[in-house]
């Protein structure tokens, strides 16, 4: 150690010597401490600006806490060293404003009665302090504070020990000093990056948050469940990693800050989470390492990775609509597009399975009509063009359509498909189930009983682009 302990001795004639070095060693032993469990234990802790200062072209805060690289403790609440003058520094550059006080010597003194001189650590302050146990007995105490200066660009710093704690940026439209949001300093918590305008974590967490709400209303609007496949199991996924995410936002976004280490590995997981589901990168191998004394480039790439996983657009590969209840009958429009050459269409339902009940079961007890809205809602069942007979069967079957999804292709070059691809929309009457099922008005689940068993079924239109070249 640079500063050993005084070795305590029977009849030592006792010195302010031996008291200072006591300190020297218990200050080192302190740090040594704390450095050996957290590789950045010095940084800003935290800062509040002084709003007003920058409208008069100077630099003060109301608070701020941290620790030098020597282990020492700068704590200000509206004291010393109160403002910088800011009027006479060039405006074409950022500019960088630091605090620190002078470093230890043994060969000067190191304490000053008053704060103008610069070359001494420490400054006298003499404080009434009372006998704790009495609660009296007033008496007037010498105590040493460090001796706290600014530093402005320009400014030597050999022999201090200083911390940036600051950037500013000239804004010449409204021709004022402001902080610039994009640099940030050595910190031990977020929480001074949030004192300068930082939000990212918030940021972040926001972003999750909006992402996972998308996906879970998806999820929810197409009954996605754990044993789907192709895309919906895609969908699961990203709604797990996210959750996963999202989860751990909690702790970066709470009002105890962590230290940024632990904010650095906590997003170096949600961009490995997400990485999964980018489309040219499988696993990110740029991932910048932490850097204690210049974060800024490394949070701002984990920023706008997160930034562009989330903002890719997880578009399903189809899309679906169902048929809604009206007059006792069903009905949809649909997309246009469906109806060119280069998408397929899909007539699809999902059903209540029975035991030992096939699909021509099931598709002798619906016995669905299909054609024109117009036409089933006007004409006689006898005359009705029977665009079901354009169904055919889909093979092979997409991997990404639901697997709880029963689908037929729409010819639609057949000639009793022609209604539906005239009026745009689809009307259905379940003949099967005429006298059993009540198709209510505004809902797409239609239920009957079969055996004392409640049924239920949902009927959709399915369509998705056709692979290029087919």
């Amino acid at each position: 150690m640079k500063h050993p302990g005084i070795f305590w001795s029977q009849g030592l004639f006792l010195r302010p010597h031996h008291l200072q070095a006591s300190d020297r060693h218990r200050d080192e032993l302190l740090f040594e401490t704390l450095a050996a469990r957290l590789e950045g234990c010095y940084g800003l802790q935290r800062i509040e600006l002084e709003g007003s200062a920058l409208d008069a072209q100077q630099f003060g805060v109301t608070r701020l806490r941290a620790l030098l690289r020597d282990g020492s403790l700068v704590d200000l609440s509206g004291g010393a060293p109160g403002r910088c003058d800011l009027k006479d520094l060039p405006r074409s550059e950022p500019i960088r404003i630091a605090i620190g006080a002078a470093q230890r010597r043994d060969d000067l003194p190191a304490v000053a009665r008053t704060s103008t001189d610069i070359a001494a650590r420490f400054v006298a302050r003499r404080i009434e302090v009372r006998d704790e146990s009495t609660g009296s007995d007033p008496q007037q105490l010498d105590f040493r504070e460090l001796n706290l200066r600014w530093f402005l660009p320009g400014q030597p710093r050999d022999g201090f020990e200083t911390l940036d704690v600051a950037q500013l940026r000239w804004n010449v439209d409204r021709g004022q000093w402001q902080i610039d949001l994009g640099w940030l300093p050595t910190a031990l918590s977020i929480d001074a990056w949030r004192g300068l305008g930082w939000r990212d974590a918030e940021g972040i967490g926001d972003l999750l948050e909006n992402r996972a709400e998308t996906i879970a209303q998806r999820i929810a609007s197409k009954r996605i469940a754990i044993g789907s496949s192709g895309q919906d199991l895609e969908f699961s996924r990203l709604m797990d990693a996210i959750n996963d995410a999202l989860g751990e936002s909690r702790s970066y976004r709470s009002p105890a800050r962590p230290h940024p280490e632990t904010l650095y590995a906590a997003l170096c997981r949600t961009v490995g989470r997400l990485a999964l589901f980018h489309p040219d990168v499988r696993m990110p191998r740029d991932v910048p390492a932490y850097d204690h004394d210049h974060p800024e480039p490394v949070f701002r790439w984990l920023r706008e990775r997160i930034d562009a996983s989330l903002a890719q657009d997880y578009e399903d590969p189809y899309q679906i609509r169902p048929f809604v209840g009206e007059g006792g009958d069903l009905f949809l429009r649909l997309d246009r597009r469906w109806l060119d050459a280069d998408h397929t269409l899909l007539f699809a339902y999902r059903m209540t399975r029975l035991p030992g009940k096939d699909l021509k079961w099931e598709w002798g007890l619906l016995k669905p009509r299909l054609s024109s809205p117009d036409l089933i809602r006007t004409v006689s069942e006898q005359h009705i063009v029977a665009a079901e007979r354009s169904l055919v069967s889909v093979d092979p079957r997409p991997t990404f359509l639901p697997r709880d999804l029963t689908c037929f292709r729409f010819d639609k070059g057949h000639e009793y498909f022609s209604p539906v691809r005239d009026s745009g929309g689809i009307g259905m009457r379940l003949r099967g189930l005429e006298g059993l099922a009540a198709v209510r008005d505004g809902e797409s689940v239609v239920r009957w009983p079969i055996d004392g068993r409640q049924v239920e079924a949902e009927f959709f239109a399915v369509a998705y682009p056709n692979p290029k070249g087919s």
